[in-house]
C-alpha cells in the first residue's frame, strides 16, 4: 500500500471525510495537505509512512482501550439499545455496576455480569487479550440525550467510564 493510500485510511480512521459539499452545492476533495493539519491537530502526526502506520495502528486499537464508546446512537423503535462494553479478559469475572442518567434527571441503575452477556468479539493487543460484550439496557429509554455509566470493583475497582446515549425516534 502506498503512502497516500495509508493517508487516506488514516484519516477516515480519524473520520475525516475525503469531500465535503461547499456553500454553492459544489463536491470538493480533501486536499492532503488538509489532512495532514487535521491529523496533526488530532494528535496523528503523519509525517512518514512509518509514523501513519503507526497511528493507524493507534486508531484500530483505540477502541479496545475504551470500556465503553464515547457516544452511541440508538432508534427507539429498535428497543432497548446494546451497549457495547470492552473489557480487558482478566476484568470479565467482575461484576460492573451501571447507571442510565435519562435526560428528564430519571436514574435508573443495577449490576452486570460481564460473563453472562453476549461476547461479540476478542481482540489481543501488545499482549493482552480484550473481550467485546452487548450489554442490553432493561428499557429503551424515550428520545434524548441520556448517559450511560459503568463503575467497577473487585480487580477492576478503577474502572470507571461513560457514554453518551443518544436516542433518536
Amino acid at each position: 500500500m502506498n503512502t497516500n493510500d495509508l493517508l487516506e485510511q488514516l484519516a477516515a480512521s480519524a473520520g475525516i471525510q475525503p469531500e465535503y459539499e461547499d456553500v454553492w452545492g459544489h463536491r470538493r476533495l480533501v486536499p492532503r495537505a488538509t489532512k495532514r493539519a487535521l491529523l496533526a491537530a488530532m494528535g496523528l502526526a503523519a509525517r512518514s509512512e512509518d509514523e501513519v502506520r503507526a497511528r493507524i495502528a493507534e486508531c484500530a486499537a483505540r477502541p479496545w482501550r475504551r470500556l465503553l464508546p464515547p457516544v452511541l446512537v440508538a432508534r427507539a423503535a429498535d428497543g432497548p439499545p446494546r451497549i457495547p462494553l470492552t473489557l480487558p479478559a482478566g476484568w470479565v469475572r467482575r461484576p460492573f455496576g451501571w447507571r442510565l442518567r435519562l435526560e428528564n434527571g430519571e436514574v435508573h441503575g443495577g449490576a452486570v455480569d460481564p460473563w453472562r452477556l453476549e461476547r461479540l468479539e476478542e481482540r489481543e493487543l501488545d499482549g493482552e487479550r480484550f473481550v467485546r460484550f452487548a450489554f442490553l439496557l432493561p428499557f429503551a429509554p424515550a428520545p434524548g440525550y441520556h448517559r450511560v455509566e459503568l463503575e467497577g470493583n473487585g480487580d477492576a475497582a478503577h474502572a470507571a467510564a461513560h457514554t453518551r446515549l443518544i436516542v433518536v425516534p
